[in-house]
């Protein structure tokens, strides 16, 4: 079993600004300031659109979907798992990681490349997008909807045969 980070608390800290920047300088030394890569080749983040000076890759791992509006929000069990998406990548060969890859269509119908890095209990992912040179991280965190646990074992499986 791979042997992750402790979780980085949002209550451990005086305000949201002070989490979010120390949160952010995890995140910037892991795959900004020393790069991952899988299998050769480099992972990047989005860069565009920078919101608060901080990369569109960081605000996906670090927030979650507003259901009726058209922003994000922070979401403390995403960001208290900063830490987690290096160690798992660059452990993606411990028997308590599952990695395989996808192909899927995007809003525009244009198809998409994924692979999928999810424990192997199924309560945490991370998905990279696959381009001809480089990959970049979409985003990563915790999956708590059984229903969603289960959609990505049948992947999983299916990419197995």
């Amino acid at each position: 079993m791979i042997n992750l980070p402790e979780l980085v608390l949002f209550n451990d800290y005086p305000c949201y600004k002070d989490y979010i920047e120390y949160v952010y300088s995890i995140f910037k030394n892991d795959f900004l300031d020393n790069p991952v890569y899988y299998l050769k080749q480099k992972i990047v983040c989005y860069r565009e659109p920078l919101d608060d000076n901080k990369e569109a890759s960081f605000w996906h791992i670090v927030t979650g979907d507003l259901t009726n509006t058209s922003g994000r929000l922070l979401d403390t069990r995403r960001s208290e798992r900063i830490r987690w998406p290096k160690p798992i990548i660059k452990g993606h060969t411990d028997d308590s990681i599952k990695v395989w890859e996808n192909k899927k269509k995007d809003k525009k119908r244009k198809l998409q490349e994924r692979i999928y890095f999810c424990l192997d209990d199924w309560s945490y992912v991370i998905i990279l997008g696959k381009r001809k040179n480089y990959l970049w991280l979409c985003t990563a965190f915790p999956i708590s909807e059984d229903g969603y646990k289960e959609k990505l074992k049948k992947e999983y499986l299916n990419c197995q045969k």
